[in-house]
């Protein structure tokens, strides 16, 4: 699959299992764990550079902002 022209559409077109196959493929760690809109953020995040952590915060951290 050609990541440059990856997109969202073309992704939630695609069963689960391709869709681990597509995240395994890119190296995604838990991508069997992993639901179908996790999968195709995971992928997005990949394809587009922004991570290669599933699209998954680290241990311990939080989304909040803190004074």
């Amino acid at each position: 699959m050609d990541l440059s022209t990856i997109d969202r559409d073309t992704l939630e077109g695609k069963v689960l299992s391709e869709l681990q196959e597509i995240a395994q493929g890119l190296g995604i760690e838990g991508a069997q764990r992993l639901r179908k809109a996790g999968l195709i953020e995971a992928i997005l995040a990949r394809a587009s550079g922004d991570g290669g952590d599933g699209g998954r915060p680290a241990a311990g951290a939080t989304t909040e902002a803190r004074p």
